[in-house]
């Protein structure tokens, strides 16, 4: 009993110390992300992604609230099935594409909500507006 009380005690301090070593900034692979976003108009549901973005994090497991997040999303790698609304987001009166051609989104406070999962409130910025 006494050997595995002092396991038990054990296990997590290895895994925390395993964790903190662990810990450094992180660039995700352009190929294989996207940002996701969904939006509804007049009842219908519409759903499009952002590819090619760039990301650097870096989260601490020990300390997830002071981690740093940075994403350049390219607004002209937008795919949308459909070419009409595809058009019209990326004219003038909406992203601007010419004249803003990336969004941007930084996060400076970050919570641990699973074993492979975080969230981060951070800042947006499309069209210089933030």
């Amino acid at each position: 009993m006494k050997s595995f009380l002092t396991r038990a005690l054990l296990a997590p301090a290895i895994l925390l110390t395993g964790m903190s070593a662990q810990a450094a900034d992180w660039v995700i692979d352009k190929a294989d992300s996207k940002v996701v976003f969904k939006w509804t108009y007049s009842g219908t549901p519409y759903q499009g992604e952002f590819r090619n973005i760039s990301a650097t994090f870096d989260i601490d497991p020990l300390n997830p609230t002071e981690c740093k997040f940075d994403v350049t999303i390219p607004i002209i790698d937008m795919v949308i099935d459909d070419a009409e609304t595809m058009d019209y987001l990326l004219d003038l009166e909406l992203f601007d594409v010419d004249q803003f051609p990336e969004a941007t989104f930084k996060a400076e406070k970050c919570s641990i909500e699973g074993v492979d999962a975080f969230t981060s409130a951070g800042t947006l910025t499309i069209r210089d507006q933030t």
